[in-house]
This record gives C-alpha cells, structure tokens and sequence, in this order.
C-alpha cells in the first residue's frame, strides 16, 4: 500500500465514524411520564425531549404544567397549580442496539400557587373565621439519576426508559397577608411529605418514561 493509498484509507475510516455520529445526533425523542398525572402529591403533565451533543453525551429537557394536588388540595375550592421546566446531561456509557444505559445530572424548577383553606382567630378571639389564602412555591432540585433506554419493538422507534435518582431539594413559601388582628388556628396546606420542613430535604425520585425516538438509531 502506497503513502496515497493509505491516506484514502484513513479518510474513508473517518467518513465511517463522522456518518455514523451525524446519524446518531439525528436521534432527537420525545417522552412523557404517565403515572406523573395520577401522583397523589403532584398531578402533572410534562414533555420530555432528548436531544444528542455527541455520541456518547446528550441534553434532556422538559417543560410542563401542575394542574392538582390530592395531598395539598383535598377540598372543595382548594387549588395547586403551576409550572415546572427540567434541564440536565445525560452520559450514555453503554449503548446497544436496543438499549442505552445513562447516568445523568439535572436541574429541576418548579413554581406553584397553591389556594388553601385556612382558619383564623380574630379581633383577640371574638369569633373565628375560614379563608382562603393564596401560598406561592419556589422549588429547585438538583438531582443524580441513573436509567436504561429500551427500545421495544422493531421499528427501534417506541422505547420505554426506567430511572431512578438521588438528590436535593429546597423550597422558598410565601403567603399572602392576613389581617392584622388575626392569627392563623388551622392551616390545611400541608408543606411536605411526613412533616419534613419544607426548606431543604433530599430529594428521592423514580418512575418510568415512555416514549418516541425521531429517528431509527444505529
């Protein structure tokens, strides 16, 4: 093999690999989370997208909406909603033909108005009165979490995508003012799980993803 014959060698093995990676950066899928609508603490819906940097690196976003809360708004009148939108990485290190294996990191934010019934002593206890009062919800997370992609059926398109993850959350409440000569008997609204403080708590998450990948991967 001649020193011309071995140059266009080396550049149709990279033209392999470079094609390769653009199909592969193609890959782009859209995914949601059922069992997300009927969560007792949180109902909501929320899109999720992957979208590939590099063979072995990917970007995972998300945008959706909180419409309802049994735990936080069990009465009649009572509301919980909000938004939510998710940003993080994603490291594929094991890839197969129908299955990738991830470990990734991400940030999570979520603002909720939640309208609670409250109960309030007034003019130094003369008589009692029920309200509602508005409370506003500023949630972060930042969270570790490992997952495999599972392509199920043969068009390598539909795949379903279990995690699970370990991290951080911390919240920020404010509530709307009451009148100066009350003061709250009962509050309804319940600021987290088991009565934990809602400031800063670890952050335990888990599911399962189903969804469409835009282009058949290699």
């Amino acid at each position: 093999m001649n020193r011309n014959q071995g140059i266009l060698l080396i550049l149709w093995l990279m033209s392999i690999n470079i094609g390769a990676a653009q199909d592969e950066l193609r890959t782009i899928t859209l995914k949601i989370q059922p069992l997300a609508v009927f969560n007792p603490f949180q109902n909501a819906v929320m899109l999720h997208s992957d979208i590939p940097l590099h063979r072995s690196w990917g970007l995972d976003v998300g945008l959706g909406a909180i419409f309802d809360s049994y735990d936080k708004a069990p009465n009649k009148g009572e509301t919980n909603r909000g938004i939510k939108a998710r940003t993080g990485i994603k490291y594929y290190y094991n890839q197969s033909s129908d299955r990738r294996r991830y470990i990734s990191i991400y940030y999570k934010y979520t603002y909720t108005e939640n309208n609670h019934i409250i109960v309030l002593d007034r003019q130094g206890g003369q008589y009692r009165e029920t309200t509602m009062n508005l409370r506003k919800i500023n949630q972060q997370r930042l969270t570790f979490r490992v997952g495999s992609e599972r392509f199920i059926f043969q068009n390598d398109n539909v795949f379903i995508e279990p995690f699970w993850g370990l991290g951080l959350m911390w919240s920020t409440l404010s509530d709307a003012p009451i009148p100066p000569d009350a003061t709250i008997l009962d509050d309804n609204y319940q600021g987290s799980l088991f009565g934990i403080t809602p400031e800063r708590f670890p952050d335990v998450v888990f599911g399962v993803f189903v969804g469409w990948a835009t282009k058949k991967r290699i």
